[in-house]
């Protein structure tokens, strides 16, 4: 059997697993802690594959080159897990996406509120950093970096960018596998999020779903990826704003709504594995699906929360798409038991 290693246990590898699972491939995690009751590594034998879900495993690998076979197997260190350093790199092509405004978190002149104190990386060593916060006034930002500065957090780990979260907006997502070398085998889709986590400021989608490409976004995504020379899974995220669209961070990686692929066709690891058939590039990308976060979904079911209900009903049983619950809820019930025979958080 092929074995493969991934050295996170959320959402994103449990997904993993289940599309490793249906090609033959046993997927387990690399290391001691598990976020979810996920089979661990358990020898010390090279797998066939890695797989990633966070940047900061891939950018060892990359930094390593192992014998192991994995994608992307080059990517820009600098545009590794930096949002600062993705906006300039867009900025760069006047004729492709453009990224949001944004200043120095020392900057004195031409700022504007409310603004978003952002952090420039997901996260910094063993440390995952916080997604940021909206500042409303000057000084709420100054109370946030007295903030920072307490909780041990560097500055030059921040910026400031335009917040504008207080206008019709939506956030959306292009998301796929590319291979610069034979874009016959790229894959994308575009969804749209329809729920969060309820942050104050930028926050995760728990409920996403797919959408047509009304703004063109996976024509702006090849330009991006192009221009990189991307091989691999990857998730490209955009704001649209009426008819103006800005990229926000592109994740070259396994993201965590993913599983949409692998219940319809599972093209997505199918192509990362060098598995595709014919049929495979052939077939129709995933559409009508709305992806839920497992967890989430149960917890807001026994709140009884009416909004998530709602969505349901809008989403499911008004306009048919199919629900992709990641994880199930049965696994989800036996993780939270888990979570507590073993004392982890929920």
């Amino acid at each position: 059997m092929t074995i493969a290693l991934t050295q996170s246990s959320w959402i994103n590898a449990w997904s993993l697993r289940r599309a490793c699972e249906a090609l033959g491939v046993d997927l387990r995690v690399d290391g001691p802690a598990r976020d979810l009751p996920l089979p661990r590594r358990e020898d010390a034998a090279a797998p066939d594959w890695l797989f990633f879900t966070d940047e900061a495993s891939l950018m060892a690998a990359l930094q390593a080159d192992p014998p192991v076979a994995f994608l992307p197997r080059h990517f820009p260190p600098d545009l590794l897990d930096d949002k600062w350093a993705f906006a300039a790199f867009l900025a760069h092509d006047p004729d492709g996406p453009q990224g949001l405004t944004q200043w120095p978190l020392d900057a004195a002149t031409g700022v504007s509120y409310p603004l978003l104190l952002k952090s420039r990386h997901s996260w910094v060593g063993q440390r995952k950093l916080p997604r940021g916060w909206v500042c409303r006034d000057a000084s709420e930002l100054a109370a946030r970096r007295a903030a920072l500065a307490a909780a041990g957090l560097k500055e030059d780990w921040f910026f400031l960018q335009e917040w504008l979260g207080d206008q019709p907006l939506r956030l959306m997502s292009v998301s796929g596998f590319f291979d610069a070398r034979d874009e016959n085998r790229n894959l994308a889709i575009v969804t749209e999020r329809v729920a969060d986590y309820g942050d104050a400021g930028p926050s995760s989608s728990a409920m996403l779903v797919t959408v047509a490409d009304e703004h063109g976004l996976i024509g702006s995504s090849v330009r991006v990826l192009r221009r990189l020379g991307y091989r691999g899974p990857y998730e490209l995220e955009f704001l649209a704003i009426g008819q103006r669209c800005l990229g926000l961070e592109l994740n070259p990686r396994f993201w965590m709504q993913h599983g949409l692929f692998a219940a319809a066709g599972n093209g997505l690891v199918k192509r990362y594995l060098g598995r595709e058939t014919p049929a495979d590039l052939l077939a129709p990308p995933p559409e009508r699906l709305l992806w839920v976060d497992g967890f989430w979904l149960l917890r807001r079911l026994l709140r009884f929360d009416l909004r998530v209900l709602g969505l349901w009903r809008r989403w499911v049983g008004r306009a048919g798409y199919r629900p992709v619950i990641c994880p199930s809820i049965g696994y989800v019930c036996g993780a939270i038991l888990w979570r507590v025979v073993h004392r982890r958080p929920a």
